[in-house]
C-alpha cells in the first residue's frame, strides 16, 4: 500500500500490483517522492519550475505515485504511461478515488516507442525496471514526439549500483544517491 505524501490529497492510498523483483515493478519510496519534490523546488542548479498548473508524464508509471504527487501538490495535468494492462487500471481507479479523472491521461504503451505527446510537459518522471536498458530510447522519443515543453526538466530513477547512463545530448544538473536509488535531472543540451 502506498499513500500520497505531499500536497492535497497527503495520506490517500494509491493502488498498487504487488512488488514484484520478476517483472521489475518497485513503487518509488516515500522517502525518495519527498527528496526529489524538495529537489525539483528548491534545487538552484535546476530550471525554475512552478508545479502549480504543471503538466507532467510519468513514464513506467508502475503504482503512479510520482504523477499523483504531482497532482497532489498543483500540477494541472498527468500523462500516465506504462505497458501493463492492470497499472494503467489501477491509475484509472485511483483517479476516480480522488476525484481527479478529468486531470489524467493513460497511455498503455512501450516506453521505449513513446507515440506523439497529447500535451506538451514541464516535467518528466521515467522510472523504468532497473534490468531493463530504456531509458536512452526513451529520451529521444520524448525529444522527437513533442513531450517537452521549452522550460522543463527529466527526472530519471535508476539503481544506484548500475553505471551512469551515457546521457548523449543531455546536461545532467543535479544527481544525488539516496540508498539503492540515484536521481538524476536533465535536460537535453540545446542544439
Amino acid at each position: 500500500m502506498i499513500k500520497i505524501s505531499l500536497g492535497k490529497f497527503k495520506g490517500r492510498i494509491i493502488k498498487t500490483l504487488p512488488s514484484s523483483g520478476k517483472d521489475g515493478y518497485r513503487p518509488t519510496t516515500n522517502k525518495h517522492r519527498q527528496l526529489i519534490f524538495n529537489i525539483l523546488k528548491h534545487s538552484s542548479k535546476l530550471p525554475e519550475i512552478d508545479l502549480m498548473g504543471a503538466n507532467v508524464a510519468d513514464i513506467c508509471c508502475g503504482s503512479g505515485a510520482l504523477g499523483f504527487e504531482a497532482l497532489s501538490l498543483g500540477a494541472d495535468q498527468a500523462i500516465f504511461i506504462d505497458i501493463n494492462s492492470q497499472v494503467i487500471t489501477n491509475i484509472k481507479q485511483t483517479a476516480l478515488q480522488l476525484g481527479i479523472a478529468e486531470k489524467i491521461t493513460t497511455l498503455q504503451e512501450d516506453a521505449n516507442k513513446l507515440s506523439t505527446a497529447p500535451f506538451a510537459c514541464d516535467i518528466v518522471f521515467v522510472d523504468p525496471p532497473y534490468h531493463q536498458n530504456i531509458i536512452s530510447s526513451c529520451l529521444q522519443g520524448l525529444i522527437a514526439n513533442g513531450w517537452l515543453k521549452d522550460n522543463h526538466i527529466i527526472v530519471l530513477e535508476t539503481a544506484a549500483h548500475s553505471p551512469p547512463i551515457a546521457l548523449d545530448n543531455f546536461e545532467i544538473l543535479e544527481e544525488k544517491l539516496s540508498g539503492k536509488t540515484r536521481l538524476t535531472f536533465i535536460i537535453p543540451l540545446a542544439k
